[in-house]
């Protein structure tokens, strides 16, 4: 082989390496149009995908009005709709347009959705033009209705009212009690009565005084009761008597002293029997924690006293938890209201003149708003029709049902009651528990001159912080604000809109 033929080899294969090179370049524009048209479209079809979630579930959260839900809600819409997602990212914020005469008396309530979803990009090169390794696509959408007030439906309201001490204070030249007295009977005079072209009252309104504990009145004997649920394993050292098996009306009439004894030593007991030293063993390491008061925080059994709380204690006969008001001796005053003038429970009515009874009532003792709420969602479920009668039962699941919760206090002694019952779902399983195809059970809270509003019981159980609690300042807006706090609760759902 000659110079000249393996100088033409040379050149051949350089041009070769050339061609090949410039043949690669060529493909790299031709790739990455391809890798942006394919993936562009994929990304031009989800971003409309996502646009469409994000108004329907706009829609649905504003349908929905539940604010501490929202986002969740929202992003199932999301995922549901738009495909192939590694990560959603939600924000919603409601907005609230109370009615006013400079906007035609219209209520508004808005929801906006902001949705941001990221993707893994099915083609990504350092070198190819493409898009990023991932992605994020945008979709926002706003809605809000109109809600309207349903004055045709039938009502069961459940007043859970403060009777504690506090209650017979001044407020502004009138006593707070009187004050909530006035709001009952307004009340009643408002909702008592028949509906146009109707003879019978339809509506029902009960009555839940509370201090530490809620009383009932049984032939005409007071009983203070308790509605919660008690562990069996707390101390269990003290004694082997649990909580629960203890007959606590049993040991009411005895002095603290003489139970103490009793506990020390068995014939210091009434009939001189062991099982009374038992019992008194456990009364005495109860009543010893917290100067007689019986409702011990570490003593509750909080998942126990939300399963059972549509359970009327007292009407259990395997429970003595209640204790005669007017003969007891052993256990704090701030849980009783005795006398004539003791106040007790009113069930749903639609009589006027068992309302009156409150006008008669005292207020005294400590506060547990929570024995009051469990109470009157006890009352609530005691107004269900008992028999097969279709049309009862539909009446029933028809009517608006309201729980309006009136304190003027903070919860005294243990303020960590409440929150424990909440966190463990008392208010979201009744809703639950009252829910109908017309609505659910609405909540809301007074306070009487009270920030009721930043208490987190009160918060972590209302839907709607914001509306639910109405914090009263002015006593000439008290029975205002309680009517505002019903009219929101009788609201209907009204007209959704969807604007972007």
């Amino acid at each position: 082989m000659n110079l000249t033929h393996l100088n033409r080899i040379k050149s051949h294969c350089a041009q070769r390496g050339v061609a090949a090179i410039w043949f690669a370049l060529t493909l790299v524009p031709v790739f990455g149009m391809t890798f942006l048209a394919v993936e562009g479209t994929r990304y031009i079809q989800e971003t409309s995908r996502l646009r469409d979630a994000a108004q329907t579930a706009a829609l649905a959260v504003t349908i929905d009005d539940k604010s501490n839900v929202s986002d969740a809600l929202a992003t199932l819409y999301i995922n549901d709709y738009v495909r192939d997602v590694s990560h959603v990212n939600i924000q919603t914020v409601r907005t609230y347009q109370e009615p006013t005469e400079q906007n035609d008396n219209t209520e508004k309530i808005q929801y906006s959705v902001d949705a941001v979803t990221t993707h893994n990009s099915w083609f990504a090169s350092t070198f190819i033009p493409s898009f990023e390794q991932t992605q994020k696509l945008a979709g926002q959408a706003v809605a809000a209705k109109y809600p309207f007030y349903l004055g045709d439906k039938i009502i069961d309201l459940v007043l859970v009212t403060d009777f504690s001490g506090s209650m017979n204070n001044n407020w502004q030249g009138q006593v707070k009690i009187d004050l909530l007295k006035d709001a009952v009977e307004e009340i009643a005079d408002r909702i008592l009565v028949p509906r146009e072209g109707e003879s019978e009252v339809l509506n029902r309104i009960a009555i839940i005084p509370f201090n530490l504990r809620v009383q009932e009145k049984l032939s005409g004997t007071l009983f203070a009761t308790s509605q919660l649920r008690y562990k069996d394993d707390y101390h269990s050292s003290a004694s082997p008597i649990k909580y629960e098996q203890v007959n606590w009306s049993y040991w009411s009439p005895y002095s603290e002293t003489y139970v103490e004894n009793c506990a020390a030593d068995v014939v210091n007991c009434p009939n001189q029997l062991a099982w009374e030293q038992r019992h008194a063993q456990r009364v005495a390491d109860v009543v010893n924690i917290n100067n007689n008061r019986l409702e011990i925080p570490n003593y509750i059994g909080y998942t126990k006293s939300v399963n059972h709380m549509f359970d009327n204690k007292v009407a259990n006969p395997s429970f003595n938890f209640h204790f005669r008001s007017n003969s007891n001796s052993l256990y704090n005053g701030s849980m009783t209201m005795t006398g004539d003038n003791g106040f007790f429970t009113i069930p749903l009515t639609a009589d006027k003149t068992q309302l009156e009874k409150v006008q008669t009532m005292n207020s005294g003792g400590n506060t547990a708003a929570y024995q009051g709420m469990l109470r009157g969602l006890q009352i609530m479920e005691a107004g269900r029709p008992s028999g097969n009668d279709a049309e009862e039962t539909q009446q029933y699941n028809d009517r608006l049902k309201m729980l309006i919760v009136i304190s003027d206090g903070m919860e005294f002694p243990y303020t960590q009651i409440l929150p424990g019952l909440v966190n463990q779902g008392m208010c979201d399983k009744a809703r639950e528990h009252f829910q109908t195809e017309n609505g659910n059970l609405y909540i809301g809270v007074i306070g009487v001159n009270f920030s009721a509003s930043s208490q987190s019981g009160f918060q972590d159980c209302v839907l709607n912080p914001d509306e639910d609690i109405i914090d009263v300042t002015e006593t000439e807006d008290f029975i205002k604000k309680i009517e505002e706090l019903i009219q929101k609760g009788s609201r209907g759902n009204g007209v959704s809109r969807l604007y972007g």
